[in-house]
């Protein structure tokens, strides 16, 4: 960096010696502002404007306030060292003296230190604790819980009025959860009534009547119907079963349509045909089914509201009556405490003189309150936004241009706000010098983002601010902007698009790591012992979204390149946890056999579907003490003990000792580390079990004791994640780190991927707050997946609006983009998929992109097979000892002469196969078959001279002889339609169900069957044997109805094939008899009884034929 003068040096000097105007700072990115309110914060000491009690800087993360009171206290020393004046330097060594004094901190901790000094006023007890996110969501999930169990015993008519608007108090989970983030704002609702519906059933039937002329009866070709066809052949079966006359049925229809579903048109008579089709289904859709399930949505919301309101109001109570407050209580409750109480708001002025906020752009609105407060001259008014704060009492910090956390309620508007009120009653100065980046990304970051961002600050946007980079890059440094193209991929599939992209960010880290490139370091760098070789840690990889980020934690491992991964979701999607859980609550409820039957088949005891049918048939019961059969052979008793007796075990260690403790032990005895950590990614599937170990132990520590609880903590875990993920052998720190977006605020580093150009989600609004009003506006939604929404209920008025709120995350969009631009020191480097742009949430960027230089591709390696561990690396072994490297390669004897070198290309091959497909660990050992291949070896089925059905249709037919094998009393009618729905039949069909069921039932056969004593349907099984060269083979079938009478068993094999004549009946008969008469030979081996009769019906022929 040369030596000139900073274009903004006249702001940096107000900033340190203006310390008696309140300010506000809008800092662009990388230029150096928490170094800035560091300085203010030491002058304000060494000027004596405050002394260390009376001093506050508020941080986003706990994080960042580490790092703030390690600079702070290095400024002060550094300070304190070069002061010359006496005063000065008394000044700064006793707030050296007490600098632990100084409030340095997150906002959810400044208000929790302002209310246990001040509880009674607050309205609370001085012992009150804090939840953390998790222990809150935990909390909402109790209250939930408890709310809905009082509805059901007190108030049963609420839940009456959910099934009249076709809701299940389960669809309303999420909703409640929206509602708890702002419980300071009204959920605006209003009654509405129902929706209109004249009309619509004549237009639908009329659309109908179209579709059953255009639609073929069958597909006209192998690939099935198209989506429009689909789509409108499940409403015909709809009409057909269920009739257009109920208003909720119909309803239901209407959501199921509501879509653009595409036309083939090769699959319809004619284009014309489709093209009328289509364009009547859209005017329908655009006439009716949108305005009407509009209004069914409004309808709902007034009554969705109204039910979970008291949920809300109960969860207030609840958490005041024990004492327990969550984030947002501390700032309602703070806030509210200033706002209402003149004598404790001047107590906490003269306390904290002064105020320093940083990073405000991405604060809750009602830090804004509580900062105006604290600063605001009068103490008595009690509308923040007409308080004048006495002079230099403020101090905030923020870059509208990276305002990115909106789903966390920040909030732009109010930031506007703040600036307005320190524009009349302070200053708005600005940071415009980045030191962060060199030229060349300062060069194309200008140009982009001035023509994204608007000139002028508005109600959406933040106005833009050129970046004055200083740093100059080095010749034959890398530098500036690139791009990696990702190839097309068949059918733009995301995974593979990732993928690529993965494998090839990859090999080029590893190839520049390795020498292929050189880096441009500052003179900070060189004297921390960096030279212009690139390590791990100079490459950062940015996603835009958690989901597939394993991918390039994969591609990193495979190469054997370190990584650290933050916000992918950590413990959210732990197999390893997840099994565990369900160990634990199975334990825990011992009275229910099928948890501990999931535990038995699960990876960690690993039970055959066999073996537990052996035990289930000779008398065994699914609960740790059942006592062993007697007839259990020695295999099994020997396997059915070991696993009692360890589940047992268990079982006393988490009631004997502390939970925690008995966790770790049980995880020790299944050998849960060492197996996890030698799977892919084993070191940060790992991490993940530690840490949820490490998080239980703190949460026991807080007093949550109860086995229950934890294990809910547990899984509420696994549900939602952690903000933070941890390493299990951090070593140095020199790790490439691979992070979302959102994570990456505040960091940088010399080389930064924008990766993943496969995926862009796009989610419409769910919330808007109108903060003038104090009204918010919320949409119920039951949520099918990560991204995937079927909205329930709207307020009045929503498409405003959402078409307000949209703008607000459009924005919020852009700004995303410019937090991710901004990121790199020396080189910037985006992943492009040309083949459909539209894909990369980096989209925006590619216009821009035209002159940037293409990444070479660089061709995988797999891993040097003599790649050196590094020395500060650890082997942890289970008992503590810690043996280096270099002590372990001792332990082993030297080489010998006669050790002839390994072949590299044996060893790659052997590594490649370990545990391959080819490998002889995974080689079957046995052969699969089932009783009709082996019935049908060397023979084929005569061919009919009449059309069949098809084999879905002998399905069919055989679950609807189930049902009323089990079920005599099923209604028939109703049976045969819900199966010819659900398996997308033709409603056509169902009168020849019905004929071919009843002439089952109606035949002596199905009597006898009727009076047997036990009649089983559908029955699985399978028989392991030995052939003549002793390789096991296991035999496989289901045998469709078993009834015993008194001499024995009768085995039915149903046949749905057409049976036009005597002639037919005699070759099917012949076909099919070795596999009855197999059915009969398994049947008395497995089961040790008779059979006295075994055969087939053919059921279209009403013929019973015994073999």
């Amino acid at each position: 960096m040369n030596k000139r003068v900073l274009r903004d040096q006249d702001a940096r000097d107000r900033i340190a010696n203006d310390l008696d105007t309140c300010l506000l700072v809008e800092a662009g990115a990388g230029s150096g502002k928490t170094a800035s309110l560091v300085i203010r914060m030491v002058n304000l000491i060494r000027e004596g404007r405050c002394t260390m009690n009376s001093l506050a800087a508020v941080t986003f993360t706990r994080k960042a306030a580490a790092e703030m009171k390690a600079r702070f206290q290095l400024e002060m020393e550094r300070a304190c060292r070069a002061e010359t004046d006496s005063g000065r330097r008394e000044r700064l060594a006793a707030g050296l003296r007490e600098i632990e004094r100084c409030f340095i901190g997150t906002i959810h901790s400044f208000c929790a230190l302002l209310l246990r000094e001040r509880p009674l006023e607050a309205g609370l007890e001085p012992g009150f604790t804090e939840m953390d996110e998790l222990e809150d969501r935990l909390f909402h999930r109790r209250v939930w819980n408890d709310y809905l169990q009082e509805v059901r015993l007190k108030h049963p008519e609420k839940l009456e009025s959910l099934q009249e608007i076709d809701l299940e108090p389960r669809d309303l989970w999420y909703f409640y959860q929206a509602l708890s983030l702002y419980p300071e704002f009204e959920a605006y609702h209003v009654e509405v009534p129902f929706p209109d519906l004249t009309g619509v059933r004549e237009r639908l039937d009329s659309l109908l009547d179209l579709a059953a002329m255009r639609i073929p009866p069958q597909p006209l070709t192998d690939r099935g119907y198209d989506d429009l066809q689909h789509t409108l052949k499940r409403a015909l079966q709809r009409r057909e079963f269920l009739g257009l006359d109920d208003d909720r049925s119909l309803l239901k229809l209407l959501t199921l349509m509501d879509k653009e579903p595409r036309i083939t048109q090769n699959r319809w008579y004619s284009r014309e045909e489709a093209l009328e089709v289509k364009q009547e289904y859209e005017l329908f859709r655009s006439q009716f089914i949108e305005p009407v399930l509009r209004a069914w949505r409004e309808y709902r919301h007034y009554h969705i509201v109204s039910f979970v309101l008291p949920a809300i109001s109960r969860s207030q109570e609840v958490r005041l009556r024990e004492q327990k407050l969550n984030y947002q209580d501390l700032l309602l409750l703070t806030a509210g405490l200033l706002r209402d109480k003149p004598e404790v708001r001047r107590y906490f002025q003269k306390q904290y003189t002064h105020l320093l906020v940083d990073e405000f752009q991405d604060t809750d609105p009602l830090q804004a309150e509580i900062m105006f407060y604290l600063a605001g001259q009068d103490v008595r008014e009690t509308d923040w936004r007409r308080l004048i704060p006495r002079p230099g009492s403020l101090f905030v910090v923020g870059d509208p241009k990276q305002s990115i956390y909106r789903f966390r309620r920040a909030d732009i508007d109010t930031y506007n706000e703040v600036k307005t009120l320190l524009e009349k009653h302070g200053a708005v100065i600005r940071l415009t010098t980045n030191f962060r980046s060199v030229e060349e990304i300062g060069a194309w970051n200008n140009p982009v983002f001035s023509r994204l961002f608007p000139a002028e600050a508005n109600t959406f946007q933040a106005g833009f601010t050129e970046l004055d980079t200083v740093r100059e890059s080095q010749t034959g440094a890398w530098a500036g902007i690139k791009k990696l193209t990702v190839p097309q991929v068949p059918r733009h599939r995301r995974i593979q698009i990732v993928e690529e992209d993965a494998r090839r960010i990859a090999a080029w880290i590893d190839w520049a790591i390795h020498g292929g490139i050189r880096l441009a370091r500052t003179p900070e760098e060189m004297k921390a012992g960096l030279d212009e070789r690139p390590r791990p840690r100079d490459f950062m990889i940015l996603v835009r979204y958690k989901a597939d980020m394993h991918a390039y934690a994969q591609a990193l491992e495979k190469i054997k390149l370190p990584y650290r991964l933050s916000g992918g979701g950590g413990l959210a999607g732990s197999d390893e946890i997840e099994e565990f859980i369900k160990l634990l609550r199975g334990l825990l409820d011992l009275e229910d056999p099928v948890k501990l039957a999931a535990v038995l088949r699960g990876r960690f005891f690993g039970l055959s579907d066999n073996q537990l049918w052996r035990w289930r048939r000779l008398g065994g019961q699914f609960h740790i003490n059942s006592e062993l059969p007697p007839s259990l052979e020695t295999e099994d008793r020997e396997i059915f003990t070991w696993v009692f007796n360890t589940l047992r075990a268990f079982h006393s260690l988490l009631y004997e000792l502390p939970f925690s403790v008995a966790l770790r032990m049980i995880i020790n005895r299944l050998g849960m580390i060492p197996g996890t950590a030698v799977q892919e990614m084993g070191s940060l599937k790992t991490s993940y079990l530690l840490q949820a170990l490490e998080l239980v132990a703190a949460m026991e520590r807080a007093g949550h004791t109860a086995p229950s609880f934890l294990t809910d903590y547990l899984a509420s875990l696994m549900e939602h994640g952690m903000e933070e993920d941890i390493d299990l052998d951090p070593g140095s720190g020199d790790e490439i780190r691979l992070m979302n977006l959102h994570k990456a605020k505040g960091l940088e580093a010399p080389v930064v991927f924008l990766a993943h150009p496969g995926r862009r989600v796009e989610i419409p609004p769910t919330v808007h707050i109108d903060r003038l009003n104090n009204r918010g506006y919320f949409i119920a939604q039951r949520i099918r997946g990560e991204y995937t929404r079927e909205v329930l209920g709207q307020p009045v008025g929503w498409d405003d609006m959402a078409a307000l709120e949209e703008k607000y995350l459009q924005a919020e969009e852009i700004r995303l983009l410019y937090v991710a631009a901004t990121r790199a020191r020396n080189l910037l480097i985006i992943s492009t998929y040309p083949a459909k742009k539209s894909l990369s949430p980096w989209a925006e960027l590619e216009p821009f992109m035209d002159g940037a230089d293409e990444l070479e591709e660089i061709g995988v390696k797999d891993a040097p097979l003599d790649r050196a561990v590094p020395q500060e690396r650890q082997l942890v072994e289970p008992d503590g000892v810690d043996i280096s490297t270099e002590e372990a390669a001792s332990i082993l004897p030297p080489p010998t002469a006669e050790e002839p070198e390994p072949d590299r290309e044996l060893l790659l091959k052997a590594r490649m196969d370990f545990f391959g497909p080819n490998s002889p660990e995974n080689i079957a050992t046995y052969s699969l078959r089932s009783v009709k291949s082996l019935a049908d070896a060397g023979r084929s089925l005569p061919r009919s001279r009449e059309p069949g059905k098809g084999a879905d249709w002998g399905q069919n037919i055989h679950l609807i002889l189930e049902a009323v094998a089990l079920d005599p009393a099923a209604d028939l009618d109703i049976l045969v339609t819900n199966v010819l729905e659900v398996e997308e039949r033709d409603p056509a069909e169902k009168e020849e169900a019905l004929r071919l069921v009843r002439g089952v039932m109606g035949s002596p056969l199905w009597e006898r069957m009727r009076k047997s004593r036990r009649r089983l349907a559908e029955v699985p099984f399978t028989v392991s044997e030995l052939d003549a060269h002793g390789r096991e083979t296991v035999t496989s079938g289901v045998i469709d109805l078993a009834f015993e009478e008194d001499e024995g068993w009768v085995i039915v094999d149903y046949k749905t094939d057409a049976v036009p004549d005597p002639q037919r009946l005699a070759e099917l008969t012949e076909f099919y008899s070795p596999q009855v008469r197999l059915y009969r030979q398994y049947w008395e081996t497995l089961t040790g009884t008779r059979v006295i009769e075994a055969g087939l019906y053919f059921i279209s022929a009403d013929a019973w034929v015994t073999v």
